[in-house]
């Protein structure tokens, strides 16, 4: 599954459009007027697919709560700043975020990679552009909101016309695997 995340900066607040498979499937907005940031995700086709996430107040990286309509929140963490990796656990799964060089994240569920990401290099006028690869069948709003919390946290500062994304600072990194590939679930002839 390919998810596209594109944010509109020429607005009050953030917005951006979430297209999976080229299909625009959600609309993400920030709330305006807000102490610590909150974006509200929307699901286009259907009232019930929503989910709201709001930064928590902490000194050392991102912390923020996910709210998946009436269930219990669900909590990414920073577990190190300096090596960039972030954890989430929701029920028995646990997944690890991990950001590497040259703008790119990889996310892995209890161990195994399910999705990655990479972020624009050079954004004009519009605001950032991610492109996620995941597997069909991860649970694409964790990763879509994965996603939005870390443009929160480290790109959303900046409201320039023209933005460049150099690479990432962080001292003993987890290597990306850039031989890993999505699975699919799609027949292929």
């Amino acid at each position: 599954m390919q998810i596209n995340i594109q944010q509109s900066r020429f607005t009050v607040r953030s917005k951006y459009s979430v297209l999976i498979n080229g299909q625009r499937c959600f609309i993400a907005v920030s709330k305006l007027f807000h102490f610590l940031s909150e974006i509200n995700v929307e699901a286009i086709q259907s009232s019930d697919n929503h989910f709201k996430i709001e930064r928590k107040w902490n000194f050392f990286g991102p912390n923020y709560s996910i709210q998946m309509g009436e269930k219990e929140p669900v909590f990414f963490e920073t577990r190190s700043l300096m090596k960039l990796h972030y954890e989430c656990v929701h029920e028995k799964d646990v997944y690890s975020i991990y950001g590497h060089k040259k703008r790119r994240y990889s996310v892995f569920k209890n161990g195994i990679q399910i999705a990655a990401w990479r972020q624009e290099l050079v954004t004009w006028f519009d605001g950032d552009n991610y492109t996620i690869e995941a597997d069909d069948d991860s649970n694409k709003e964790f990763i879509i909101a994965f996603c939005l919390i870390i443009d929160d946290y480290y790109s959303n500062q900046d409201d320039s016309i023209l933005r460049l994304n150099f690479f990432q600072l962080a001292w003993k990194m987890k290597e990306e695997d850039d031989q890993w590939k999505p699975k699919t679930t799609l027949n292929e002839f």
